[in-house]
């Protein structure tokens, strides 16, 4: 990371702007203990699961999300998750805990990898027990809210039977999937809505063609997809984080939710899949799909997983790009001013060949389809501490590209400092944007009060 542009946006405090071509509803941050909370976190927060704390460099890396389980078959364990949690909120009250639920109490297992909704004369005793959680956990004042972890991928392998018998065999598949899932999880989100109504239900979804099926399975999307790296003269597909990014963005607003979240891979020993002979990500490739989301609109990013991350690899190139997230918070925080910005490849796309459903389990989908793809994707955004604005680029092409930016009034500012490279660049009536294959350029106009939407 260059020390010197992270010492100017630690001194300075710097901020936000907006679009033109196309007016859209503009998603809202999320909130913890009162105040606008831009998510920064990564599973496996704690370098052991016996060790109470956040890893201390992901810490200083800016994390302030952690994912917590709860086994709520196990008594023992039960007594001591619920300490962990306690631990947090009397040693760390700023890191907002998000409850990851027990897959085998929000589901029945019927048979290897076979799980279904949990039977009426069962769910009685669950609900009894799960209240009674979410009143405790209510009282600790640091739990934000509860996810489930890919929820389709638990679900399908059993979905042509329940479609039968809820008469749905002719809906199309997503469909079907959707309000199965609406099934399964119906009595977590009413009980957290009448127990625990602050917290937000925030699951882990795994295929895109879910993300607008259905209002009633999240309040807070959090996406996730895992590209494969590779070099130049390979087949990457970094795009597909830019193709889910804008799907989820595109649901959250069909819905009116707040915002979203966004997964990102944050590892380099994953030798399954895909990953087996993969190479690790560079700094570069791992910025572009950790801020390519923020450039959508994503409030906010939980990387997955530490546990698959090497210290080296950690070290190098994952918390140099948290920290980096971290410095910019004030401004992903801070008004939106993309009406007061109008970029000259608003209207371009660049089509992938992607597959129909991701992630599905142990490739089992082969269908594919040519999508589009925003070219060029950009937010503008004020910090409210000195006026400054930020422009976040990112080029989501295999190819470079060139682009343009203009104001939709005069501004103050004479230059822009972009923060990666260190680098000035001199603003007139537009200024001009080269960027790489899947680059992320992030423009700092330090002077710019007078911009509005």
């Amino acid at each position: 990371m260059k020390k010197i542009w992270l010492v100017i946006l630690l001194l300075t405090g710097i901020a936000g702007v907006g679009r033109a071509a196309e007016v859209q509803t503009e998603f809202q941050p999320l909130e913890f203990r009162g105040k606008p909370f831009f998510l920064l976190g990564n599973w496996d927060a704690r370098m052991e699961k016996n060790i109470r704390a956040v890893h201390p460099f992901l810490k200083a890396a800016g994390m302030n999300s952690v994912m917590l389980g709860i086994d709520f078959n196990d008594e023992k364990q039960y007594a001591e998750d619920l300490a962990v949690i306690r631990w947090f909120r009397d040693n760390q009250p700023e890191v907002a805990v998000i409850i990851d639920l027990q897959l085998s109490f929000i589901l029945k297992e019927i048979g290897s990898k076979k799980l279904v909704p949990v039977p009426a004369a069962e769910l009685p005793a669950r609900r009894e027990k799960f209240a009674r959680t979410l009143q405790e956990l209510r009282g600790y004042g640091n739990v934000l809210g509860y996810s489930i972890d890919e929820l389709e991928n638990r679900l399908h392998c059993t979905l042509d039977e329940w479609r039968k018998t809820a008469k749905l065999d002719q809906e199309a598949m997503d469909t079907a999937l959707a309000r199965y899932m609406e099934v399964a999880v119906q009595w977590v989100t009413a009980e957290i809505k009448t127990t625990h109504p602050e917290a937000l239900f925030m699951p882990v979804q795994a295929w895109w063609t879910t993300y607008d099926q259905s209002d009633k399975l999240y309040d807070v999307l959090i996406a996730n997809e895992y590209p494969v790296a590779g070099d130049q003269n390979q087949k990457q597909t970094y795009y597909t984080v830019a193709y889910d990014a804008q799907l989820a963005a595109a649901a959250t607003r069909k819905y009116h939710k707040r915002c979203f979240v966004y997964c990102p891979p944050g590892f380099n020993v994953l030798a399954s899949g895909a990953w087996k002979d993969a190479r690790e990500y560079t700094r570069e490739e791992l910025r572009y799909l950790w801020f390519m989301p923020i450039s959508s609109g994503a409030m906010g990013i939980m990387g997955w997983r530490q546990r698959r991350a090497t210290p080296e690899f950690s070290e190098n190139i994952l918390f140099p790009v948290m920290n980096e997230i971290k410095a910019l918070t004030p401004w992903f925080l801070g008004k939106q001013l993309d009406r007061a910005v109008r970029c000259s490849r608003d209207g371009d796309v660049t089509e992938y060949k992607v597959r129909k459903r991701s992630r599905m389990t142990d490739d089992e989908d082969d269908e594919f389809y040519i999508r589009p793809v925003k070219t060029i994707t950009w937010i503008a955004r004020r910090n409210p501490a000195d006026g400054s604005v930020l422009l976040l680029v990112c080029n989501n092409s295999y190819q470079p590209e060139q682009v343009f930016f203009t104001f939709s009034e005069p501004i103050d500012a004479a230059y822009a400092l972009e923060l990666f490279s260190n680098q000035t660049i001199g603003l007139g009536g537009r200024f001009k944007v080269e960027l790489k294959p899947y680059d992320v350029k992030a423009f700092m106009l330090p002077d710019a009060g007078r911009m509005r939407n």
